[in-house]
């Protein structure tokens, strides 16, 4: 126990440490940068601004503006269009993070307009994604949505995955304000799914958490936990400070709404150990509210009334007046749950001095938000009509090339016109010599076509007799040899020993199966050669037929069956009914020796067929003889216990492939077997 106490101490002092190091390793770095400038040309310098930009919008904006603007100044001089279009990106975002609306929507749009001119096509879908934040910033929600879309297109086809990550989470954004859950589950989930794959654990995160708020929101509190449980691991894992605690509140949060009270305590409490108390007093002014909730669902009303008024402390620290007013208003109304007017009035009282203020503020607020959107208009405007004149040069320069391409061709043209007429009467004669060569090898075809037709219809003939010898000829010898083994046994029974007994009954099966193999071999060889077009069969007097061919097997065994209504399809009745009194026969003839065989039949029509099923409790076999089976003379099991020649399955098959169908079957050892038969439908 002792030793987890000191793991976790380590980590938790770890968190703490990671911030310092890189706080100081990024300073090292901006004093490298700045020493640069002083010994770099001019163009060097460009880039030397742009890093000092993006380092310091990290650690101070006034100074990451004033860089910024620096590199832009000298890429305008140098001409330098490509840099220029990264400044202008620069400053849109510096003033963004200051909340400077207007000024960034000016530097975005600015940025874009020369990127379209310079026909920047990489700078140009980074920037539709920031003019796309800005709008989503005013209000303008579906042209910012039209704007990511694009933006994310655009960086799938650049293969940049990691913008395209971005751009998918501002969509999700969007959908998420337009209560579109859905799309929302949707794009965050691709987001999630791009971001593993480049090993971004930062988006990994930011993911995660996205997909966690979604389903807690829905009330899908399986599903939240398991997103903020992954979220936190990333972040553990990472040493990403700031997402740890988020993920812990966010997990502590969700707790409480489950009523895992003491869970969420413990999670609570680990996210104030993880926290920087000097740096990090917004995260624990959210904990400390959450930590109210918990107390408020435990009906602790001293202790929720404590952290709410720490919380509320907090945030007047920070001067933060949103949160302020929001804790204002949860106090006032706990107050009045417990039942202490006046003190719920003075909250009130608190929160309404301050909506008011923050009334005034959002007037004003709408007063920039209309004249952002007028500016987003005009560029909008400005940008749509350089698109425009862009895509008119395009289909200028397309027009020209078609111009010269067709004269081509037309040259072309003429100039095989030329050869063909050139080669005309040579290959008309060499055509001529052609056609001749092969009418009579045509004429040789014809012949030989002839002569097979005639070794078929031999070939024909001599299958007919052998059929003929092998249902009369060959059967005679075989009933003559079993009369006389017959006689055999009947005269001389007393005269012969036990052993010549055995022989004598060995003789007698012997032969017994020779003709029923002679006879299953006439049913199979007759299969398709009836002579007869398909008519309807009305498989219910089929099965009729069969079960009462079958009277004495199933009394015999006590089967039971169970037969559904059937349809009427196109085939062989004759062959047919062989097809059912065959599957039928094996179902009860391998059925298990403790239990009565059941035998289930059913239909259904799918895609223009009718599909069969049998059903049987019997001893079953292994899938893995599915093409066994269905071979002829293929036994599976011993000749001892289960008579049976092999063709019975063979026949099946050949039945059902005369009338363009499929036979396959499902089964398991002691489970039983179902075989299924798909016929034409009329």
């Amino acid at each position: 126990m002792s030793i987890m106490k000191r793991l976790s101490t380590c980590l938790l002092l770890l968190i703490h440490l990671l911030p310092v190091l890189a706080q100081t390793k990024r300073e090292r770095y901006v004093d490298s940068l700045k020493l640069a400038l002083i010994q770099s040309t001019p163009t060097e310098n460009l880039e030397q601004y742009a890093r000092l930009a993006e380092q310091y919008r990290n650690m101070s904006l006034d100074s990451a503006d004033k860089y910024a603007h620096l590199g832009e100044e000298l890429a305008y001089r140098l001409k330098n269009d490509e840099k220029l279009i990264q400044f202008y990106d620069l400053l849109g975002q510096i003033h963004h993070l200051k909340g400077q609306y207007l000024i960034s929507t000016k530097y975005f749009n600015d940025g874009l307009e020369k990127a379209i001119q310079s026909e920047n096509t990489k700078m140009t879908v980074f920037l539709k994604n920031s003019v796309g934040i800005s709008l989503m910033t005013v209000g303008a929600n579906q042209r910012a949505l039209a704007l990511f879309q694009d933006a994310q297109k655009g960086f799938a086809e650049m293969e940049m995955v990691q913008p395209e990550v971005s751009a998918l989470l501002n969509m999700g954004v969007i959908y998420v304000k337009e209560k579109d859950t859905d799309r929302a589950i949707s794009v965050y989930r691709q987001a999630l799914d791009k971001s593993r794959e480049i090993d971004k654990q930062r988006l990994v995160n930011r993911a995660l958490t996205k997909l966690g708020n979604i389903f807690e929101e829905l009330e899908i509190y399986d599903s939240a936990t398991v997103y903020y449980q992954n979220a936190l691991g990333v972040a553990l894992e990472s040493a990403y400070q700031t997402q740890i605690i988020t993920n812990y509140n966010d997990l502590a949060g969700l707790e409480t709404l489950k009523g895992n009270y003491e869970q969420a305590a413990v999670l609570y409490q680990l996210a104030l150990e993880t926290t920087d108390p000097q740096k990090d007093l917004s995260l624990i002014q959210y904990i400390k509210e959450g930590q109210g909730n918990l107390a408020r669902a435990r009906r602790n009303s001293a202790e929720a009334i404590r952290l709410y008024l720490e919380s509320l402390s907090i945030a007047q620290s920070l001067r933060s007046d949103s949160r302020v007013m929001e804790m204002h208003k949860k106090l006032s109304e706990y107050y009045k749950e417990i039942g202490n007017p006046s003190q719920a009035l003075f909250h009130f009282e608190g929160y309404n001095e301050l909506k008011e203020q923050f009334l005034a503020d959002e007037n004003n607020r709408r007063v920039d938000e209309m004249e952002a959107r007028h500016l987003l208009d005009q560029k909008e405007k400005q940008i749509h009509e350089l698109e425009n004149e862009k895509e008119a040069r395009r289909m200028v320069n397309y027009g020209l090339g078609m111009i010269v391409f067709l004269v081509l061709m037309v040259l072309l043209v003429l100039y095989n016109r030329y050869r063909i007429k050139k080669r005309t009467s040579k290959a008309l004669e060499e055509y001529n010599q052609k056609i001749k060569l092969q009418n009579k090898l045509l004429e040789n075809q014809r012949s030989a076509l002839d002569e097979q037709n005639e070794k078929l219809r031999r070939a024909n003939s001599d299958l007919e007799q052998f059929v003929y010898i092998a249902s009369h000829d060959l059967r005679e010898p075989l009933r003559t040899i079993n009369s006389y083994i017959g006689l055999l046994k009947m005269r001389y029974r007393d005269k012969l020993d036990s052993p010549a007994h055995d022989f004598i009954d060995f003789a007698s099966e012997g032969v017994e199966r020779l003709d029923s193999l002679l006879i299953d071999l006439l049913e199979y060889s007759r299969i398709g050669h009836t002579g007869v077009h398909h008519v309807a069969v009305n498989l219910n007097q089929v099965l009729q037929k069969v079960l009462h061919g079958l009277d004495k097997q199933i009394e015999e065994t006590g089967t039971t069956i169970t037969l559904p209504e059937l349809p009427t399809l196109p085939g062989f009745a004759t062959e047919l009914l062989i097809l059912f009194q065959n599957i039928i026969s094996n179902a009860i003839k391998f059925g298990k020796s403790d239990t009565n065989p059941k035998i289930i039949i059913n239909s259904k029509k799918e895609d223009g067929f009718w599909i069969i099923s049998i059903q049987d409790n019997g001893i079953g076999m292994d899938q893995i003889y599915h093409e066994k089976v269905f071979a002829i003379f293929q036994r599976l099991n011993v000749r001892e216990k289960y008579t049976g020649t092999g063709i019975g399955l063979a026949i099946c098959k050949r039945i059902v492939e005369n009338h363009k169908g499929e036979i396959w079957f499902e089964s398991k050892l002691d489970k039983g077997t179902t075989f299924f038969i798909k016929l034409p439908a009329l």
